[in-house]
């Protein structure tokens, strides 16, 4: 069972990043000072990314040494038995396409806020 999730992304050369909490106990999107009531479809397309990600079985980190400036991610999970941290620079395990499509779906429940 997930507890809580943050994400958070963009680039730290131009001070732009898109970062959000859920916290599942409370049903509830945290995003600046905001916090959104969650519907329990919105909950269960969540919890389906957050599953098809895999992240729960990230490595700790993936970097692109290469890039000087691009993107740079980091996630926080918990879950009642575990706890994991991830980040990214640049670099991104397999699935991320989980999380980005999780992110489009955060923007529109924002948007219609």
């Amino acid at each position: 069972m997930i507890l809580n999730f943050s994400f958070k992304i963009g680039s730290v050369f131009k001070n732009i990043f898109f970062s959000y909490q859920i916290d599942f106990l409370k049903k509830t999107l945290i995003y600046n000072d905001k916090t959104i009531a969650l519907t329990k479809k919105n909950l269960l397309f969540i919890k389906e990314k957050i599953k098809k990600s895999n992240c729960l079985n990230y490595e700790k980190s993936y970097v692109n040494r290469l890039i000087k400036d691009g993107c740079q991610w980091k996630l926080n999970i918990k879950t009642l038995f575990k706890e994991k941290a991830v980040h990214g620079d640049n670099a991104y395990p397999d699935n991320f396409d989980q999380l980005i499509e999780l992110n489009n779906y955060i923007e529109k429940i924002l948007k219609e806020e």
